[in-house]
């Protein structure tokens, strides 16, 4: 069974989001930045499940696109997140990759069946449905998935 049809995002947790945004301008060139902010009163309308418990994320992002690969940088802003937890443990560095999957529920099974953890879970307010699974052991790194038009 073939799930994975690429990878679309590489995920890292900072501590500095402006300090990694100058690294890579000064290293890579200009790039084209996004950003937005999560906070925990988001999460009131779309919940996150974090390790299967509703919790609050908050969290500063700021994303670029090279070729077709997007890279996602992570401020944690709160104390209760798979972010910060990872940020505790590890420092800041590689965190996800978030792949691109012919089907989300299908996806979601297989993982789950080869006994990886969800971690996280949810929808965020741009309407993106993410799970995270626990496949750092495995894999040096975590998963995720995501439907991106999961509340049309």
């Amino acid at each position: 069974m073939h799930l994975v049809k690429g990878i679309k995002q590489i995920g890292y947790v900072v501590d500095d989001l402006d300090s990694v945004k100058q690294l890579y301008e000064r290293e890579w060139g200009q790039l084209e930045w996004v950003h937005y902010e999560y906070s925990k009163e988001d999460f009131e309308d779309h919940p996150r499940y974090t390790h299967g418990k509703l919790i609050p994320v908050a969290a500063k992002i700021a994303k670029t696109t090279v070729g077709n690969v997007e890279l996602e940088f992570i401020k944690p802003m709160c104390n209760d997140s798979i972010y910060s937890e990872f940020l505790s443990k590890y420092g800041p560095g590689f965190h996800h990759l978030q792949l691109d999957v012919d089907n989300f529920e299908d996806s979601l099974s297989y993982f789950k069946s080869q006994g990886y953890e969800v971690i996280q879970d949810g929808v965020s307010k741009r309407g993106v449905r993410i799970t995270y699974f626990d496949t750092y052991n495995a894999y040096g790194f975590y998963i995720e998935i995501a439907v991106y038009d999961y509340l049309k």
